[in-house]
Parts: structure tokens; sequence; C-alpha cells
């Protein structure tokens, strides 16, 4: 479709950017930018806000510190708030089923990006009464701040405009493609892994009723969303490293605002919760 040939030549020509341009413009403090933006739109916006909080609820904060990471979350170039978190919440709902957008049942292509690129077939992902992931309702956080959610989903690609330019005015090249380009499809390759390389590999610790795994090289990178299958059980837990040593950055930042006052209703699952999906080891 026109569509998918829009994300194909988009996608295209970032990664041809990135593969030309990085080794051309690298310096020690593009990559530092870089690195740096990785972690103000993976963890704080993609990881703590879109994902846990937007779609999942699992804390609260005050508005303005919502707005905030949200934010981050934009900068991420992954969607709106809405969409994207339209978009994981049907994967909750048919994880790994049919209905699933990006299921490695597919292949592992689809799964990563290649769900992208067909939307034919994607709009054939349709539960049992032929309902889409468009049909969902609106999310809470929408309901309740309408103005800003609306002003950042009808502006979108203005704040994507604008900090490309900002990078540029900055840094110049190095900054733009650096900081812009390779940032940017770094963010995106790094969420995929979550929809790809951890519903095929990785351990099983609880029944979610889908092929969620935990993958702990994952979880490093993605700042502990990696810890899937534990998500996967317990959706609405802010914190997806269940054990001690299962290492997960966003939870940390999460339990320190949590301390100081800054977030609230911060949800985990309970001793007798984790016991009664824990899997049978023989």
């Amino acid at each position: 479709t026109v569509t998918d040939i829009g994300y194909l030549a988009f996608f295209i020509g970032m990664h041809a950017v990135a593969l030309v341009g990085g080794p051309l413009t690298y310096s020690q403090d593009a990559l530092e930018v870089c690195l740096a933006g990785y972690v103000l739109t993976g963890m704080l916006g993609v990881s703590m806000s879109y994902h846990r909080q937007l779609s999942h609820k699992a804390f609260r904060c005050p508005k303005w510190l919502e707005y905030v990471l949200a934010y981050c979350g934009v900068l991420a170039f992954e969607g709106d708030p809405v969409e994207w978190v339209k978009n994981h919440r049907w994967h909750h709902l048919h994880s790994d089923a049919p209905a699933d957008r990006h299921t490695p049942r597919d292949g592992f292509w689809h799964a990563h990006m290649g769900w992208l690129f067909d939307e034919q077939l994607t709009n054939t992902r349709k539960d049992t009464q032929g309902n889409m992931k468009d049909s969902l309702s609106v999310p809470w956080f929408y309901k309740e701040s309408p103005g800003f959610y609306g002003w950042i989903r009808s502006t979108y690609m203005y704040h994507q405009m604008g900090q490309a330019t900002f990078l540029f005015v900055l840094g110049g090249m190095p900054y733009l493609v650096w900081g812009f380009v390779i940032r940017i499809l770094l963010t995106m390759h790094m969420t995929w892994l979550v929809n790809s390389v951890v519903h095929v590999w990785g351990s099983r610790d609880y029944e979610s009723g889908d092929n969620s795994r935990n993958n702990a090289l994952v979880a490093l990178l993605v700042f502990g969303d990696g810890w899937h299958n534990n998500h996967h059980a317990f959706e609405y837990s802010a914190a997806h490293g269940l054990e001690w040593w299962q290492v997960d950055f966003s939870y940390y930042l999460i339990r320190g605002l949590e301390m100081s006052g800054l977030a609230w209703d911060v949800k985990r699952p309970t001793e007798a919760q984790k016991a009664k999906l824990a899997v049978k080891r023989a």
C-alpha cells in the first residue's frame, strides 16, 4: 500500500544515513549525545511513560511529571501516546494469537519490524467480533488530559522536526546524524527486540498464556523491559524485574520517585499472586 511504501522509504533512508553518515560524522561528544538521548527517550519516554504508566497505569505521578515523561516518549519517534498505547494494549489482549499484529509466529522479521510494511496483513488482525486495534476505547490518560494529549497528537510531526533542528543547531551534522537519526533507530530497534527476541528466546517463570520470555541481555539493553514473561504475567506491575538479581533500571527510578513522594499507586504483584502463576518445575 501507499502507507507501506512510505514507511519503507523512511526506514531505508534513515538506515542509509546511519550507515553512511555515522562513520563520516563520528565524534565522542556526538556519541554521548546519542546515548544520552537513548536514556532520555528509551527509558524515561518509552519504558517508564508509554509502556508502564500510560499503557498499564502501573504508577501515578504529578501531572507535570507525567507530561514530561510522555514528551520524552514523543521524542522517541515511535508514535504519539494514544497510537502507541492502543497498539500495545491490543498486543496484550491477543499476544501470540491470530489477532496479534506483531507475533513471531508470523516470522521473526515480521515481529521485529516487518509488520510495519504490510498494512493489508495488519488490517486482517481482528478479534472474534471483527474488532481491530482502533476500536479500543480512548486511553485513561487522554480522558484525564485531552488538551495536552490532543495537542501532541495533532502536532506530532512538528516535534520531530523541532528536535532535529535543535540538534543540528546545537552540533551540526554530527549531532543530527548521531543525536537524531542513529539514536532514533537505536531506540526503535531496542523496542522491537521486545516484540521479537523475547517472544522467542529466554526463560518462562510464570504462566502468561503466550510465548513471552525473560531475557537478561535484552533487559539490560531496554532498561528492564526484557523481563517480558514477568510483565505478561503481571502486566499491571511497575516492576518487571521481580527477583533481586533481575536488573530493572526503569523500576529503580520509579521506586526512587515513590520514595521521594513523586510517584504513588506503584503496583507490584504479591507473593501469593506470583506463586499462583509460577511455572511448576519438574
